[in-house]
């Protein structure tokens, strides 16, 4: 008898050692895509007509990063997604690469991804749930050097000179009979870079860097089950009132700049002006 309340004794030991009990998980995967319309996109398949006039263009670059993923309730409770370890995803962010360097997309990487895969507590329920997703990279994170961070946080292609910052999202565009520029001249390649801007601190020397447009916008998508359904960056409602054949100044489509006259329709749509991000919708796998 003394033996087996030794026993209990060291095992309610070691569980109150080991910290709470947690509840049960069960693992979830979200599946992401790029499309014009009801049309997909990618490297070989340019979209028909996108913009306003409307004009065939193809992709050159789409890759977008994303934190801080749940799943809203029916109740509107958030239950956090518990993003896995991989090459993809490192600390609660995951890179959605949707070129694969073929084509005009040659200056990317063979290697692509479409999807999250994560963790999310049982007392979710079976849903259908909202997602919820900000778009970029947190603070804590950002402001690092590519080649000391670990992926999917260090792509050089993915970085920025401003304060060692990172493109959220990276969207290129090659419509067709280029880009004509102010001053008479032509581009072939629209760009969309969305990142912090107005940063001051330099982060080589130890200094805090704090920004004045973070520009992270946050997306609550409309009900969705994952087992059945997908999140995609719609780019014929991305680009919807913008001109990708003609560039207002400053940098080459949008770069970011606060006055940059082509990032005011792109940021509407990404929910930077205050209002939905109508870019992200929900479609059937």
């Amino acid at each position: 008898m003394m033996t087996c309340r030794l026993t209990r004794l060291v095992t309610l030991l070691l569980l109150l050692a080991a910290g709470p009990v947690l509840a049960a998980e069960r693992s979830v995967t979200i599946g992401f895509g790029i499309v014009a319309g009801a049309a997909p996109v990618d490297c070989a398949t340019p979209a028909a007509a996108l913009g306003r006039p409307a004009v065939a263009a193809g992709l050159r670059d789409a890759r977008v990063y994303v934190h801080d993923l749940a799943l809203i309730d029916a109740a509107g409770k958030a239950w956090p997604v518990m993003l896995d370890e991989t090459l993809w995803q490192h600390d609660g962010v995951a890179l959605i690469d949707a070129e694969d360097a073929t084509g005009a997309c040659r200056e990317g990487t063979p290697e692509t991804n479409t999807r999250v895969t994560g963790r999310v507590d049982d007392g979710a329920g079976a849903g259908p749930w909202r997602l919820a997703f900000t778009l970029g990279v947190p603070q804590r994170l950002n402001h690092t050097a590519t080649d000391l961070a670990p992926p999917p946080l260090d792509l050089a292609a993915m970085g920025w000179g401003w304060q060692a910052g990172r493109k959220y999202v990276k969207l290129e565009l090659v419509p067709e009979g280029g880009v004509a520029r102010p001053d008479g001249g032509r581009a072939g390649t629209w760009f969309l870079h969305l990142g912090a801007t107005g940063c001051t601190g330099n982060p080589v020397t130890g200094e805090i860097v704090s920004c004045d447009r973070p520009n992270r916008p946050g997306v609550v998508t409309a009900p969705f089950d994952p087992a059945r359904a997908r999140v995609v960056l719609d780019l014929a409602v991305l680009f919807a009132a913008t001109d990708l054949t003609r560039d207002q100044g400053g940098a080459v489509g949008c770069m970011s700049a606060p006055d940059d006259a082509d990032c005011a329709a792109v940021f509407e749509r990404l929910g930077l002006a205050g209002g939905v991000a109508t870019a992200f919708r929900v479609v059937a796998k």
